[in-house]
């Protein structure tokens, strides 16, 4: 054995074992806080898969008449049950039930000539209610995001009137969960307008947001 080399003191390993800590301390946060949160993950592609669809379908002639969610290609008036088949037929399914029902969240319709922030606030009122699948018009995608109409078997029919501007006054609320019905965080409301343009609710704005800010 070389007399020459020493063990390492107590002290020095006390020295180690503290700078290993307080490495550990920084290290670690920020390497969870660096970690992707699921739900915004999630929420980030229900949205952006909401708005491909709503366009492919306005755009499409597969489905509706002249871009009018509210008319189908033979003519036909959309029902709620009718646009949610569509719906589920454009994005992937895992599972779905379009049949019609009633529940107690009232006629699922925003208008719009009242100011913006309400509409946005209702949309997300009207998607808050707490309810089951058995009471709901739903499609489940394989990512177990749960899209749904909160007034099951109404349709666009009767909310077209244009104001002066020549735009459809209504917005039909849908709404999607990111983590199932009545678990963790609400539903996300959005309004979807006969011509296709989309109403963001406030809560979805938010996540927005978060999801813009997220690393």
């Amino acid at each position: 054995m070389d007399k020459n080399k020493s063990a390492f003191t107590l002290a020095e390993l006390m020295i180690v074992f503290t700078v290993i800590g307080v490495l550990a301390a920084i290290l670690v946060p920020a390497g969870v806080d660096s970690m992707p949160n699921e739900d915004i993950m999630k929420f980030k592609k229900a949205h952006n898969s909401l708005s491909v669809v709503i366009r492919e379908l306005v755009g499409s002639d597969t489905y509706y008449k002249d871009g009018d969610l509210a008319v189908l290609k033979n003519g036909a008036s959309v029902t709620g049950t009718s646009f949610c088949s569509t719906f589920a037929d454009a994005i992937t399914v895992k599972s779905q039930s379009c049949a019609s029902t009633t529940n107690a969240v009232g006629t699922p319709y925003v208008d719009a000539n009242t100011a913006l922030a309400t509409n946005m606030n209702t949309v997300d009122t009207k998607c808050a209610t707490p309810t089951t699948l058995a009471n709901l018009n739903y499609v489940i995608t394989p990512d177990d995001i749960i899209w749904f109409d909160p007034g099951a078997g109404s349709n666009f029919t009767g909310y077209g009137t244009k104001d002066g501007n020549g735009f459809y006054r209504y917005y039909k609320v849908f709404c999607f969960d990111v983590d199932g019905i009545n678990k963790g965080e609400a539903a996300f409301g959005y309004g979807i307008r006969r011509d296709g343009k989309i109403l963001v609710g406030t809560r979805a704005t938010t996540w927005l947001q978060k999801a813009m800010n997220e690393k």
